[in-house]
């Protein structure tokens, strides 16, 4: 119970008064919905796949950050290319400037994408038949970052693709 003054205010007052007065019941309620709505507003706004065109920054990521992947549409399909590999010397020679990084993006919902990655090695992985591309779910943080995680939420992810303004 908390006071205010010289009143004492508790959520059990606050219900017998609501359910004795018909009128502030409906006004609760409808109160209550509005505040629900508006703070999930952010969460329900539909994402166009076209704000992924660009080009993006990989961080996060031990090897790979650095990288900067051009992502465009091409017919229905967008996909990554790598403008500049990632300084990592254990990745000289399987990460090459032009080659196809992000294979396909999928919308999962009206704001949560599935981004397709392909694996440095990748012809070296499939000799072993080990998989070639990784799923990350993706979630725009804004509309300069994009938050990537495997498992678990996006938004809170420290690996992250960022745009590089022009």
């Amino acid at each position: 119970m908390a006071e205010t003054g010289s009143h004492k205010f508790s959520l059990g007052y606050l219900i017998i008064f609501v359910n004795k007065h018909s009128d502030m019941k409906n006004i609760t309620c409808l109160a209550f919905i509005l505040l629900l709505l508006s703070a999930f507003s952010c969460k329900l706004k539909y994402i166009d796949k076209s704000d992924f065109e660009g080009k993006w920054e990989l961080t996060g990521r031990p090897g790979l950050s650095g990288m900067v992947v051009e992502i465009s549409q091409t017919n229905d399909r967008h996909t990554g290319t790598i403008v500049s590999p990632p300084d990592a010397e254990a990745l000289d020679g399987f990460l090459k400037e032009g080659a196809i990084w992000v294979s396909s993006i999928h919308r999962n919902s009206n704001f949560q994408f599935i981004i397709v990655e392909k694996r440095p090695a990748e012809t070296l992985m499939n000799q072993y038949d080990i998989p070639t591309s990784t799923e990350w779910h993706a979630e725009f943080i804004h509309k300069d970052t994009i938050g990537l995680s495997l498992q678990g939420d996006p938004q809170s992810s420290k690996i992250r693709y960022i745009r590089i303004k022009k």
